[in-house]
């Protein structure tokens, strides 16, 4: 809470700021108009009256007839757009396992088995067959395609 302290202005002083003025009513401030001098205006340039184009005999303008060359569309390469990525890779009794993910479900492969048909995101399929894993990678040759493809670990994995 604030104190407050009522006093009346002739009473005395303020006990904290005895010099200050702040009890007392400022007097209000007179406000005198502004002064504007108005002088006669300078006719520096005559006023020249330019009439526009008879807009009957103008042409319409031509737009030049632009061709775009047709679009360059790549190739449709499934493993790159399927986003698959190599996550991990186990040894055991029976030889490595490449574990590769499509960005929904995760695949286990093993070297020379039979090929699995993979669901991509965007309602299409591929087939993948596991020719070699190695420590750091593994190739799969794809179903349509001539040459087989390396998909390699994360770095720092």
């Amino acid at each position: 809470p604030k104190s407050i302290f009522l006093t009346a202005l002739d009473a005395g002083k303020d006990p904290f700021f005895p010099n200050s003025k702040r009890l007392f009513p400022k007097p209000p401030k007179v406000v005198e108009p502004p002064k504007t001098v108005v002088a006669p205006p300078a006719v520096t340039n005559p006023v020249v009256v330019i009439k526009p184009p008879d807009a009957t005999n103008v042409p319409p303008p031509t737009i030049p007839a632009v061709t775009n060359p047709p679009p360059v569309v790549p190739p449709v390469e499934l493993v790159g757009s399927a986003n698959l990525s190599l996550r991990g890779i186990s040894s055991g009794k029976a030889g490595f396992l490449a574990t590769v993910h499509s960005g929904v479900k995760a695949y286990f492969f093993r070297k020379g088995e039979e090929p699995q048909l993979i669901r991509l995101p965007n309602d299409k399929q591929l087939k993948l067959r596991c020719i070699d894993i190695t420590e750091r990678s593994a190739r799969f040759s794809v179903e349509g395609e001539k040459e087989p493809r390396e998909l390699f670990l994360r770095e720092g994995l």
